[in-house]
């Protein structure tokens, strides 16, 4: 985190600390909490990475004016979370460190509220996303809703492929069913279709049987006929000859 880097801080603290004696016990302490010191630093191996600052004598209208935003920055670090809120907090602090040792010159007031309007419009910001989780509350139930239908809607769409297949395997089993069914029929057809052909080949060979059998008939009964006349002629012959005999 971005407090975790301020022990660098520590030898422009010592020499802010000087300069900014008389600014009272509320800002230096909120100093020291925007830059992540419990307490004033005393260490002197401290490495001093900053130009040395001489004391200046501060014009009271523009000490007024900074010490003001300073102690509202500080306050403002105390409420800040975010990390990159805390990062657009130490640039803007960075900015009035830099114009700390012309804060005699009144030609620094316009970069003062500048810089006034900076913290300003950081501090909406900051407000902003405090507020946005609250905000986002009814669309965050929103979205869980929609999951939740999603979900139901997907164990739906599950349950109802489950049972397609399902009624396919079945409807398989049916037509397999109705397909040997088909095919016995078929041949039990082509069974019945042989025996009424061979059937009607075995009417049409006692047809001609029984044709020929009447035309058999028809000759012996003429047979029969001319045997009865050849009979009656003997009959007669004989009676004739016995008549002739006594």
């Amino acid at each position: 985190m971005e407090r975790d880097t301020a022990s660098s801080w520590n030898g422009t603290g010592k020499k802010f600390s000087q300069i900014w004696s008389d600014a009272g016990t509320k800002i230096w302490k909120s100093w020291l909490f925007l830059m992540g010191l419990e307490e004033e630093s005393e260490n002197p191996s401290a490495t001093d990475t900053t130009a040395t600052i001489a004391p200046q004598p501060v014009v009271e209208p523009q000490k007024n004016k900074f010490e003001e935003l300073m102690q509202e920055l500080a306050c403002l670090a105390q409420s800040c979370d975010r990390a990159e809120d805390w990062h657009s907090i130490k640039q803007l602090w960075l900015k009035l460190v830099k114009l700390q040792p012309q804060e005699r010159d009144k030609e620094n007031a316009p970069q003062l509220l500048e810089l006034h309007q900076e913290f300003e419009t950081l501090k909406g910001a900051i407000a902003k996303a405090e507020v946005r989780p609250k905000t986002t509350e009814a669309p965050t139930a929103k979205e869980a809703n929609q999951a939740q239908q999603i979900a139901q809607l997907l164990a739906q769409v599950e349950q109802v492929t489950e049972n397609a297949c399902t009624l396919e395997q079945q409807l398989e089993g049916q037509l397999k069913v109705k397909d040997l069914t088909i095919n016995s029929l078929q041949n039990q057809l082509a069974i019945e279709r042989k025996l009424v052909s061979e059937k009607a080949a075995s009417y049409d060979v006692l047809q001609q049987k029984v044709e020929q059998q009447a035309i058999a008939i028809d000759s012996l009964q003429e047979q029969v006929a001319e045997l009865r006349t050849t009979a009656s002629i003997g009959s007669w012959q004989l009676n004739k000859w016995r008549k002739h005999a006594f």
